[in-house]
């Protein structure tokens, strides 16, 4: 790997301008440095990889300018930037080699991880804003994401689920939470559940996550989204779901401002990240959402059994094909069923939606509130209730539809 070329101050102690010096990695292998005028946090730094060995031994350099020097254009590498000297600075110089070195991963490391400083360090470049009171247990992982023969073999593509609303307050975010959890069991690892909801954030509210950064922050940063972004901004809910979650829900209902021309590029990044992606989209603009649906494997046009709800479902899937849902490609998933209430309504859905036979899912207002109330899906909530049937029965529908192409309602 490298070898420590670099002599002793004339004190006996090793400068970190000294420790900049290395040979470099056989041919293949990627670089990792650290960036940091302070011999005690390239230590720290250097002892908290140290469990990973493809990161190798990592170089250091004093300043950025430094590392400029030891950088190709070529380098597959991932630098850990210590900030804390001059923020504002050090981020503008790393914004310059972000943009000359694209291929190389920034992670910035600092004492103190807010809000300014993670937006700032996003559209500087850096895929991972670290605090240095928890490096020692969280760097490790942060980096192996990031790492590029990080991912999933042979560079597949993965499924891809959007879950679109008819209407305000049909259920959808609870849709979307338990559908993923119930591909979980499917999808050979994680599923990746994204939260697009730009008003509420509604995602992190239901498992009462807090975030001080996510999905926004990816869609708005300058440069490519790709899968080692996306693994490395979401959070781990449990073994079989990560969240991306929207910044939304730290101001509710408030909105924030997003880049909706990049939810194709943010859909192809999940989808390489992770072998199952869903996407809880309720309020996107037409054409976002027109891209979101082209993009996903199946969409799941989430509606309650009303008139007004009908009329809207009816009206997406009408629009021309270059903005509207491709009918093929559509399930329509009535949600809060109730047989005595709406049986003659559903089949008068039916022949309003051009003979589609939407999904019936069971109307259980106390199973619903177990699970948003305790922030658990139905699966842990109540695992016997009719609800959790009739999504676990559609979870395993989408999986099934997989690689047959065209999604059809059954």
């Amino acid at each position: 790997m490298y070898q420590d070329s670099h002599t002793m101050s004339a004190s006996g102690a090793t400068t970190a301008h000294e420790a900049a010096r290395w040979v470099g990695p056989a041919t293949g292998e990627s670089r990792s440095w650290i960036v940091s005028p302070d011999p005690d946090t390239i230590a720290a730094v250097r002892a908290a990889i140290a469990p990973d060995p493809r990161l190798g031994a990592a170089g250091a350099c004093a300043d950025l300018r430094e590392l400029a020097t030891q950088l190709t254009d070529t380098d597959p590498g991932i630098v850990v930037v210590d900030v804390d000297p001059d923020p504002a600075r050090i981020l503008d110089e790393m914004r310059v080699l972000a943009d000359r070195f694209v291929q190389v991963r920034f992670v910035v490391l600092a004492a103190r991880r807010s809000q300014d400083l993670i937006c700032e360090a996003m559209q500087a470049g850096a895929r991972h804003v670290q605090a240095r009171k928890t490096m020692t247990s969280e760097l490790v992982s942060v980096l192996d994401r990031l790492h590029p023969g990080a991912g999933r073999d042979g560079g597949a593509c993965g499924s891809l689920y959007a879950v679109l609303s008819a209407a305000g307050g049909c259920g959808a975010t609870t849709i979307a939470v338990n559908v993923a959890d119930e591909l979980a069991a499917h999808a050979g690892g994680p599923v990746l559940l994204v939260d697009l909801d730009t008003k509420f954030g509604a995602v992190a509210g239901y498992f009462g996550r807090d975030g001080e950064y996510g999905v926004a922050d990816v869609i708005h940063r300058d440069g490519p989204i790709d899968p080692q972004l996306i693994r490395s901004t979401a959070l781990r809910q449990s073994e079989g779901l990560d969240l991306l979650i929207n910044p939304a829900s730290a101001a509710f209902g408030a909105g924030i401002a997003f880049r909706h021309d990049r939810v194709g590029e943010l859909a192809a990044a999940c989808r390489a990240a992770y072998r199952c992606t869903v996407v809880d989209a309720p309020d996107l603009p037409v054409d976002a959402a027109a891209d979101l649906a082209a993009s996903s494997d199946a969409t799941l046009l989430v509606m309650q059994p009303t008139v007004k709800d009908i009329r809207n479902a009816r009206a997406m899937m009408s629009a021309p094909t270059d903005r509207g849902l491709r009918q093929d490609r559509v399930i329509v998933v009535a949600n809060r069923y109730a047989r005595r209430r709406h049986g003659v309504l559903l089949n008068e859905a039916r022949r309003a939606l051009g003979g589609i036979d939407p999904r019936k899912i069971t109307n259980d207002y106390r199973a619903a509130m177990a699970g948003i109330d305790y922030g658990r899906p139905l699966a842990q909530a109540a695992p016997r209730c009719g609800l959790r049937r009739d999504v676990r029965d559609l979870a395993a529908h989408l999986h099934a539809m997989k690689g047959r192409g065209a999604a059809s309602a059954v």
